[in-house]
Protein backbone atom coordinates (compact mmCIF):
# COMPACT_ATOMS: atom_id res chain seq x y z
CA UNK A 1 0.00 0.00 0.00
CA UNK A 2 3.19 2.12 0.49
CA UNK A 3 3.97 1.85 -2.84
CA UNK A 4 0.74 3.05 -4.62
CA UNK A 5 0.39 5.64 -1.98
CA UNK A 6 2.95 7.39 -3.65
CA UNK A 7 1.34 7.83 -7.02
CA UNK A 8 -0.86 10.59 -7.62
CA UNK A 9 -3.83 10.20 -9.60
CA UNK A 10 -3.15 11.75 -12.97
CA UNK A 11 0.81 11.66 -12.62
CA UNK A 12 3.53 10.61 -14.67
CA UNK A 13 4.59 7.17 -13.16
CA UNK A 14 8.01 8.20 -13.19
CA UNK A 15 6.86 11.20 -10.93
CA UNK A 16 5.98 9.07 -8.17
CA UNK A 17 7.88 9.35 -5.01
CA UNK A 18 10.28 6.92 -3.54
CA UNK A 19 9.24 4.33 -1.04
CA UNK A 20 11.04 2.20 1.37
CA UNK A 21 9.99 -1.06 3.53
CA UNK A 22 12.03 -2.34 5.97
CA UNK A 23 11.35 -5.31 7.96
CA UNK A 24 13.48 -6.36 10.55
CA UNK A 25 13.55 -9.76 11.48
CA UNK A 26 14.49 -11.99 14.34
CA UNK A 27 15.84 -14.60 11.84
CA UNK A 28 17.58 -15.35 8.27
CA UNK A 29 14.45 -14.45 6.06
CA UNK A 30 16.04 -15.46 2.65
CA UNK A 31 17.86 -18.22 4.31
CA UNK A 32 21.03 -16.97 2.16
CA UNK A 33 23.19 -16.01 5.02
CA UNK A 34 22.91 -12.61 4.56
CA UNK A 35 22.83 -9.53 6.73
CA UNK A 36 20.91 -7.33 4.76
CA UNK A 37 18.74 -8.22 1.39
CA UNK A 38 17.49 -4.94 -1.21
CA UNK A 39 14.85 -6.15 -3.10
CA UNK A 40 14.08 -4.06 -6.05
CA UNK A 41 11.19 -5.10 -8.80
CA UNK A 42 11.94 -6.68 -11.76
CA UNK A 43 9.89 -7.77 -15.25
CA UNK A 44 9.73 -11.67 -14.73
CA UNK A 45 10.50 -12.04 -18.42
CA UNK A 46 13.64 -10.82 -17.88
CA UNK A 47 14.50 -10.65 -14.49
CA UNK A 48 17.90 -8.45 -15.24
CA UNK A 49 15.54 -5.46 -16.27
CA UNK A 50 14.76 -3.61 -12.49
CA UNK A 51 11.51 -2.21 -12.86
CA UNK A 52 12.45 1.46 -11.82
CA UNK A 53 9.12 2.15 -9.71
CA UNK A 54 11.18 3.78 -6.72
CA UNK A 55 9.97 0.62 -4.80
CA UNK A 56 12.93 -0.93 -2.23
CA UNK A 57 11.98 -3.58 0.24
CA UNK A 58 14.72 -4.12 3.03
CA UNK A 59 14.94 -7.30 5.37
CA UNK A 60 17.43 -7.00 7.88
CA UNK A 61 18.66 -10.34 9.37
CA UNK A 62 19.30 -8.94 12.91
CA UNK A 63 20.61 -12.07 14.24
CA UNK A 64 23.13 -11.97 12.12
CA UNK A 65 27.22 -11.04 13.09
CA UNK A 66 28.12 -10.61 9.60
CA UNK A 67 28.47 -6.81 10.45
CA UNK A 68 27.32 -6.44 6.29
CA UNK A 69 25.73 -3.16 7.33
CA UNK A 70 27.24 0.78 7.94
CA UNK A 71 28.17 0.89 11.80
CA UNK A 72 25.42 3.42 12.82
CA UNK A 73 22.83 0.68 11.77
CA UNK A 74 25.06 -2.41 13.16
CA UNK A 75 24.85 -0.62 16.43
CA UNK A 76 20.71 -0.30 15.92
CA UNK A 77 20.61 -4.09 15.31
CA UNK A 78 22.83 -4.98 18.10
CA UNK A 79 20.72 -3.01 20.63
CA UNK A 80 17.78 -4.67 19.08
CA UNK A 81 19.70 -8.03 19.33
CA UNK A 82 20.20 -7.71 22.95
CA UNK A 83 23.94 -7.15 22.03
CA UNK A 84 26.52 -5.25 23.86
CA UNK A 85 27.09 -1.86 22.54
CA UNK A 86 28.98 1.33 24.00
CA UNK A 87 26.93 3.20 25.90
CA UNK A 88 28.12 6.38 25.02
CA UNK A 89 27.74 5.98 21.58
CA UNK A 90 25.48 9.44 20.37
CA UNK A 91 23.53 7.12 18.02
CA UNK A 92 22.20 4.36 20.31
CA UNK A 93 21.48 7.07 23.40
Amino acid sequence: MTSLDSYEKGKNYQEANNSYVIFFCCFDPLGLGLQQYTIHRHVDESPEHIADDGTTTIFLNIPSLRKDVNQPLQKFLDVIANRKVDGDDRFIV
